[in-house]
C-alpha cells in the first residue's frame, strides 16, 4: 500500500500533514479555552462563594445581636419581677417554667442566693435545687453583681454550657443572688435555631461560633465545643472585632473559604465556610461539561476539515501519479490539470493561512471577551487585579475610586433591566470621559465599578471623581431624569500596601458616602 510505502521512506502525505495541522490546531485551542475558563469559573465560583458566605455570617451576626440583647431583656424583666415582692416559691418555680417557655432563649433557668445556692430551677429535672454553684462562672457573676455571660464551661451537671445571668437585688437594693439562663451547647438549643442544624449541608458548608476568648461554642461536630481555635487566622480577626472573608486553612490543616462578621454585643464572632475541594470540583465539572458539549460540533469541523484537506491535495496526487506514469515511459495526452500546479499551491497555501488567521482570530477574540466587561466595553475585575499586582510589584503609587449607583435596584424595578443597562452604559463612559487613557476603569460587578489611577494625587482623583458625580447628577439619565452615583476614595501607598485592605477603605469611603445622604464623594478617613 502507498501509505505503508511512505512510512517506510519516512515520508509524509501532505493530506495528512494537513488533518494533522487541524487537530493539533483544534486540541491547542480545546486546551486553552478549557484552561482559561476552568481558572476563570474557579475564580468567579470562590469570589462568588467568598462573598456569599460573608453576607450571611453578617446577617447572622445581626441576628445574634438582637437575640442576646432578648436573652438579657428576658432574664432582667424576670429579675425585677422576682425582686418588686416577696412570693411562694411554688409561685417563682411557676414564673420560671413561664418565663423559660416563653422565651424559648434558655435550656434552663435558676435563681441562687448571695452566696451561689440554688433556690429554684425550671426545670426541676436538672436536679441542683439546693447545690452551692462553685463554678468560675458562677463565681465571677456573683462577685461582680451585673448582667454577664460566661465562656464555655462544664457544669456540676456535666454539661457544657453557657451561662448567662442577671443580679437580684430586693426591695432595699440589697444583693439578693441573681437569675441565670443556661445554654446546653451538646443539646438543642436556641443557638440551633438560628444557625441550622447541626451538621454541614449537601456542599460541606457550616457555620460556627466561638466566643471572646476564641472558645467554640457552636460546632456542628459536638465534640469540638469548647476548643480553643484562636490560632485560626480568621477567628483572630473576629478577636479584634473585624469581619470579612478570607481563603483560610483551618487549625485542622482544611482549607476553606470562609466569610465571619463579629457580634459586637458580646464579643463573639461567627464564621460561614465552604471547603474549597467544592469549588474546585463544580468548577471541574463546568470545564468538562463545556468539553463534552463542544465535541460534536468539533468531530464535524474535522471530517469538514479532512473533506476539504483532501480536496486540495488532489492536484498534488494528480501530478505525483503524472510524473511517475511519465517516468515509467508512457506517454500522456495532455497535461494533468488544466491549471498550474504552483497556482493549486499557492491556492492551498492561502487556505491554510486563512484557517491559522481564522483560529488566531478567534484565540484574540476569546482572550479580549476574558479580560472585557460585554456589556459596558470597561475591564473586567480579572484584568484589574493583574494591573493592582502589578503596580504593587512594582510600588507605583496609585489612586482607586469605588463608584456605586444610588438605587440601582429601584431604576431595574421601576424602568426595567434594559433601561439599568443603559444607565450603567451611560455611567462606564462619563467614567471613560473623566479619566487619562492611562488610567483603568473597571466594571466590578452589578451596579459597582472600580477606577485605577496610576501616579495620581488624592486631591486629583477627587476632583475628577467630582467631574464624574456632577456629570451623572446634573444630567438626564436613560430614565428620563438624573442617577446619582456614591464614590469612595482610597490611595496605595498612603492608606494602604494591601490590596484586600485597600479595597476595604475604598468600600468602607463608599458606604460612609452612602450612609451620608448619597451622590458624594468621600475619601478614606486615615
Amino acid at each position: 500500500m502507498r501509505w505503508v510505502r511512505n512510512l517506510r521512506t519516512k515520508r509524509i502525505r501532505l493530506v495528512y500533514l494537513i488533518i494533522g495541522l487541524v487537530i493539533a490546531s483544534m486540541l491547542g485551542t480545546t486546551c486553552i479555552q478549557t484552561a482559561v475558563g476552568f481558572r476563570s469559573d474557579l475564580q468567579s465560583l470562590s469570589r462568588t462563594t467568598l462573598s456569599l458566605n460573608m453576607e450571611s455570617a453578617a446577617k447572622m451576626s445581626a441576628t445574634m445581636d438582637s437575640l442576646i440583647t432578648s436573652m438579657n431583656a428576658n432574664l432582667k424583666t424576670t429579675a425585677e419581677s422576682l425582686s418588686q415582692q416577696p412570693q411562694e416559691p411554688q409561685q417563682v418555680l411557676e414564673y420560671l417554667d413561664l418565663m423559660r417557655a416563653s422565651g424559648g432563649y434558655f435550656n434552663s433557668m435558676f435563681l441562687t442566693d448571695p452566696e451561689g445556692v440554688v433556690t429554684h430551677i425550671s426545670p426541676l429535672s436538672v436536679g441542683i435545687m439546693g447545690q452551692r454553684l462553685t463554678t468560675e462562672a458562677v463565681q465571677d457573676s456573683l462577685s461582680l453583681r451585673r448582667p454577664y455571660i460566661s465562656k464555655p464551661y462544664r457544669a456540676v451537671t456535666g454539661r457544657m454550657i453557657v451561662l448567662m445571668t442577671y443580679p437580684l437585688f430586693d426591695a432595699s437594693g440589697t444583693y439578693a443572688g441573681m437569675v441565670g439562663g443556661s445554654i446546653y451547647l451538646q443539646e438543642f438549643n436556641v443557638l440551633n435555631s438560628i444557625l441550622g442544624i447541626s451538621s454541614a449541608n449537601a456542599s460541606g458548608s457550616y457555620a460556627y461560633v466561638v466566643d471572646y476568648a476564641g472558645n467554640l461554642i457552636y460546632h456542628p461536630a459536638p465534640g469540638r465545643l469548647g476548643q480553643n481555635v484562636n490560632a485560626n487566622k480568621v477567628v483572630q480577626q473576629l478577636l479584634q472585632g473585624l469581619g470579612g472573608s478570607s481563603d483560610v486553612i483551618n487549625t485542622q490543616g482544611h482549607r476553606f473559604l470562609a466569610g465571619y462578621s463579629p457580634v459586637p454585643k458580646v464579643g463573639w464572632g461567627i464564621v460561614v465556610q465552604s471547603p474549597y475541594e467544592g469549588v474546585y470540583e463544580a468548577a471541574l465539572q463546568t470545564a468538562l461539561r463545556q468539553i463534552l458539549y463542544s465535541l460534536p460540533f468539533w468531530l464535524l469541523f474535522l471530517l469538514g476539515a479532512i473533506l476539504i484537506a483532501r480536496m486540495l491535495t488532489v492536484p498534488f496526487t494528480v501530478l505525483s501519479e503524472a510524473a511517475e506514469h511519465i517516468s515509467k515511459g508512457h506517454p500522456v495526452s495532455g497535461p494533468p490539470f488544466h491549471s498550474h500546479w504552483n497556482y493549486e499551491a499557492n491556492q492551498l497555501n492561502n487556505t491554510i493561512m486563512l484557517a491559522m488567521q481564522g483560529l488566531q482570530d478567534q484565540a484574540e477574540e476569546y482572550a479580549a471577551q476574558a479580560k472585557t466587561d460585554p456589556l459596558t466595553g470597561l475591564t473586567n475585575r480579572r484584568t484589574m487585579d493583574s494591573y493592582t499586582g502589578l503596580w504593587v510589584k512594582e510600588r507605583r503609587p496609585f489612586g482607586m475610586m469605588a463608584l456605586d449607583i444610588d438605587r440601582f435596584k429601584s431604576v431595574n424595578d421601576t424602568y426595567g433591566h434594559q433601561t439599568g443597562d443603559e444607565v450603567l452604559k451611560m455611567l462606564a463612559s462619563r467614567m471613560i470621559a473623566a479619566t487619562e487613557p492611562t488610567d483603568i476603569c473597571c466594571r466590578y460587578g452589578g451596579e459597582e465599578f472600580i477606577i485605577l489611577l496610576p501616579d495620581t494625587s488624592l486631591e486629583e482623583v477627587y476632583r475628577r471623581a467630582e467631574s464624574i458625580r456632577s456629570s451623572m447628577a446634573t444630567s438626564a439619565s436613560p430614565t428620563g431624569k438624573p442617577v446619582t452615583v456614591s464614590i469612595g476614595i482610597a490611595g496605595y501607598p498612603s492608606d494602604s500596601t494591601n490590596i484586600q485592605e485597600l479595597f476595604q477603605f475604598a468600600d468602607r469611603a463608599l458606604y460612609q458616602a452612602k450612609q451620608s445622604g448619597r451622590n458624594r464623594v468621600v475619601i478614606h478617613a486615615r
